[in-house]
C-alpha cells in the first residue's frame, strides 16, 4: 500500500487563536466543504464526528478521531472508519506578524485496491488540490467578512 502525501498551505488574514478555534469547532465543516461534495455531520462530540459525505453520487460514511494540541496548535483528524485503509489530515496554525495565521497542512491517505488505488493517486491529488483550495477560500472568506 502506497501512502499518498499531500501539503497545503494558506495565509488567512485572523489572529492563530480564532483560526484555529473555527477549526476545532466541527459544525464549521459544512461552511467550508465545496458545494459539489456534500457533507452531512451525522454526530459530534469533541473528540469524534461521524459524516456522510456525498460525492458522484456515492455517500460513503466517515468516522473520524479528533485530537487536538493546544501548546503546538494543532489539530489532527485520523479517520477510524470510512472508505479508506488509512487517512490523517493534521493542520498547524502559525501565527505571523500583524494578527495573521499561516495555516498549514498535510494530507496522507492510502487509497483501496491496492495497485488501482496507487494509478488512481494522480485523480485523487487533482480532486483533493480543488477541495482544499476551496476550504482555504472559504476560511479566508469567513475571517475576511468577520473583520468587516
Amino acid at each position: 500500500m502506497k501512502k499518498l502525501t499531500l501539503h497545503y498551505s494558506c495565509l488567512i488574514n485572523a489572529p492563530r487563536e480564532d483560526v484555529f478555534a473555527f477549526h476545532t469547532d466541527t459544525q464549521n465543516l459544512p461552511r467550508i466543504t465545496p458545494p459539489w461534495m456534500q457533507v452531512r455531520i451525522v454526530s459530534s462530540t469533541p473528540s469524534h464526528v461521524i459524516l456522510d459525505i456525498k460525492r458522484h453520487f456515492i455517500t460513503t460514511r466517515w468516522e473520524v478521531e479528533l485530537s487536538f494540541d493546544t501548546h503546538q496548535w494543532s489539530i489532527t483528524d485520523t479517520l477510524h472508519k470510512g472508505p479508506l485503509p488509512f487517512f490523517k489530515h493534521h493542520r498547524r496554525f502559525i501565527a505571523l506578524e500583524n494578527g495573521k495565521t499561516c495555516m498549514d497542512e498535510t494530507i496522507e491517505m492510502v487509497l483501496p485496491l491496492g495497485w488501482l488505488g496507487v494509478l488512481a493517486h494522480p485523480f485523487v491529488k487533482k480532486e483533493t488540490d480543488t477541495m482544499f483550495a476551496f476550504r482555504h477560500k472559504a476560511t479566508q472568506a469567513f475571517f475576511e467578512k468577520s473583520v468587516l
